[in-house]
């Protein structure tokens, strides 16, 4: 934008020093001035390609310097929605393995009670005294209880219990901090919001103030240095949109992946 604005008014200064309204100096420092300009777009795109080879080192994949590098889809966060993360997910399943490992224990625990049947035909029969083939059979319960193993297990429970507790207390302790860093980003996306319309009404102001400048120059009303200090004013407040716009959707991201899966 800068750069094809300089090369109007240059164009512009040329004619007017061909018709004798403005000196050729008034020209030469616009040119001046575009060529420090391009030197600095040369420096970028020196740079955007070193990133663009890190990248290519990172991910693998061949990246070209004609790659067009594009903000992310804009994204719409819900504060109403519900935390999704997957750090709650391993919460859950991290409390149901105590639960089950209770459930086992207790499971252990109980007093075991077996019933048993036998039955057969031999001699002698349940008679010792008798020497004749008889039918018998025996049946019965049995209790079994281990109550070493009672204390044993109750040690294991009540260790179980403070897992369980710390874990909620963790589980407790993240909830907690992404809502807070989730309300900082929904502060910082009210901010930004607000900035981009100022920014919207900035640069409609530094663009007239720059017309008006750029007419004044042609007519020799204020010199060359006084024209760029206004053009330098309107290209600082639209790199400023565009800074407060990438932050903008950035905060909107990072909101999303604070609470979505």
């Amino acid at each position: 934008m800068k750069q094809k604005t300089l090369q109007q008014q240059i164009s512009q200064m040329e004619s007017s020093v061909k018709n004798g309204a403005a000196l050729p100096s008034n020209t030469d420092e616009l040119k001046a001035s575009l060529l420090q300009l391009r030197q600095q777009i040369k420096d970028i795109h020196s740079n955007r390609y070193s990133t663009l080879q890190a990248i290519s080192l990172i991910t693998g994949k061949p990246i070209g310097d004609s790659v067009l590098m594009l903000l992310p889809d804009t994204v719409e966060p819900d504060q109403n929605s519900t935390v999704e993360r997957p750090e709650l997910k391993q919460f859950a399943i991290q409390n149901q393995l105590f639960q089950e490992q209770s459930g086992l224990l207790h499971t252990e625990n109980i007093p075991k009670l077996n019933a048993f049947v036998q039955g057969g035909y031999g001699r002698p029969g349940l008679n010792m005294l008798s020497d004749q083939f008889n039918w018998f059979y025996m049946a019965g319960l049995q209790l079994n209880w281990n109550l070493w193993d009672w204390h044993y297990n109750r040690r294991q429970q009540q260790s179980l219990q403070l897992d369980a507790q710390q874990l909620n207390l963790q589980k407790d302790n993240f909830l907690l901090q992404t809502n807070v860093d989730l309300a900082q980003e929904w502060s910082e996306i009210g901010s930004l919001e607000e900035d981009i319309k100022k920014d919207e009404q900035i640069v409609s102001l530094r663009e007239k103030i720059r017309k008006t400048a750029s007419s004044q120059l042609a007519h020799g009303v204020i010199t060359p240095t006084e024209y760029l200090i206004q053009l330098d004013d309107e290209t600082t407040a639209r790199i400023q949109q565009q800074a407060h716009i990438i932050q903008l959707r950035f905060a909107q991201l990072n909101y999303q992946l604070l609470k979505s899966k």
